[in-house]
């Protein structure tokens, strides 16, 4: 995945960069919203924002299977530089983004 962003990356424009950043930030004030209204990680809204979340990351950077993302969102809370990133926007924010990802992919049946 490393090398599929640097190739893609390489060729952004300061514009690209922008609405790369901007759909970022939308998604985690999407998601801050749902902290904030009480919304479990599990619910279909912070799913929908998962699949968002996935998305982005494929559009932008590199084919984001399900299993990469629930790998990346393990490491939203295990390594702290993701963690203070996210965390910016709002404190607890890498904690619900990582819960709503393991939900969306590991449904008890």
């Amino acid at each position: 995945q490393f090398g599929e962003s640097m190739r893609r990356t390489k060729s952004y424009t300061p514009d690209d960069w922008h609405r790369m950043t901007a759909e970022q930030e939308a998604i985690y004030e999407n998601l801050v919203a749902l902290i904030e209204q009480g919304s479990s990680p599990e619910s279909p809204a912070a799913g929908a924002l998962v699949q968002n979340h996935r998305d982005h990351i494929s559009n932008w950077f590199y084919d984001c299977t399900p299993e990469i993302h629930a790998q990346l969102g393990a490491t939203y809370v295990s390594d702290s530089r993701f963690k203070d990133n996210i965390d910016k926007t709002r404190d607890g924010l890498a904690e619900y983004l990582s819960a709503a990802i393991a939900a969306a992919y590991y449904v008890d049946s």
